[in-house]
């Protein structure tokens, strides 16, 4: 009785330890703490980052939803752990542990008494040998019945072109003038100038061919930031001119082949500049994610397409 008790015991402790494995501590918690350890409301966080209360609510929450992507929920997180004065490198990584973990969870199947099924391997190789052998077959038949069809047909004599030359009489006019020097110049002269202009043609051609086409002309955007912002830059090449969470007080520029598509996590943040002209970004609410294209259009600013 001590042995199966304890054998009890121990299966309850293995199974304990492997449902404490999924944790389901977050870094909201630790942003919640530290914002009511300085005594801050929600109201005054998503002030202070200039966020809406819904997006701190769901950061301390720890729900994430995929209408904000994950390298923005890290900017945001990295942002809130500044604002708290708490170490953002391991709000980082308790939020990227947490990640890992509901895959865990959302994947994690309790093993169960699975019923051995018959393999089928066997009967489906000896039908496909049965339709390889017999296509085999039909293709071998196939070909000796044409072999020996051909070998039927009596060998043909080459046919022989047996039409009669035809023998013309024709009366040679004696009295006809010769030909002279002057008339087989201008002759020659005349063929000269025909050979001359078909050169000319085929040149024209040849330099309208070589033409190379015209590439349209890069255009420049230059950022400058007035708090930290998520911004991501790329041209209609598909190529990235820039990625990544921007600090407060860079600026930068970079140039592309337009149509250019932007992407700015807090558009109040940023003062874009496109071709030397101010963008507008007061269209876009506070808090929001702005997505737009630039360069769409032959107006100064080629049109801001929002997305």
């Amino acid at each position: 009785m001590a042995e199966i008790e304890d054998n009890k015991a121990t299966s309850k402790n293995a199974d304990s330890g492997t449902s404490g494995e999924l944790s389901d501590s977050g870094p909201g918690d630790l942003l919640t703490a530290a914002r009511e350890k300085l005594n801050l409301s929600i109201p005054d966080v998503a002030k202070q980052l200039n966020l809406s209360p819904s997006v701190i609510e769901q950061l301390e929450s720890n729900q994430y939803t995929d209408q904000i992507p994950d390298a923005f929920i890290r900017g945001y997180l990295r942002t809130y752990a500044r604002a708290v004065e708490i170490d953002e490198e391991e709000i980082v990584a308790i939020y990227t542990r947490n990640i890992g973990l509901e895959i865990v969870r959302n994947y994690y199947v309790p093993s169960t008494d699975i019923a051995p099924v018959k393999s089928q391997v066997g009967s489906h190789m000896l039908w496909f040998k049965i339709l390889s052998l017999a296509l085999i077959i039909t293709i071998l038949v196939l070909g000796w019945m044409a072999f020996k069809e051909n070998t039927k047909k009596p060998t043909s004599p080459s046919n022989i072109l047996t039409s009669p030359i035809q023998k013309t009489d024709k009366e040679i006019d004696l009295n006809s003038k010769p030909v002279t020097r002057a008339e087989l110049s201008n002759d020659k002269a005349d063929n000269n100038s025909d050979s001359a202009s078909q050169l000319v043609e085929q040149e024209v051609v040849t330099e309208e061919l070589a033409q190379p086409e015209s590439r349209p002309v890069n255009a420049d955007l230059e950022f400058s930031f007035i708090e930290d912002c998520w911004v991501q830059v790329i041209d209609s090449d598909e190529e990235v001119l820039a990625v990544g969470l921007k600090s407060a007080g860079r600026r930068f520029s970079v140039s592309g082949v337009p149509p250019i598509r932007v992407v700015l996590g807090k558009p109040r943040a940023v003062s874009l500049q496109f071709n030397n002209e101010l963008v507008d970004l007061t269209i876009y609410p506070a808090g929001q994610t702005a997505r737009f294209s630039l360069g769409e259009s032959p107006s100064t600013l080629n049109s801001i397409s929002r997305d």
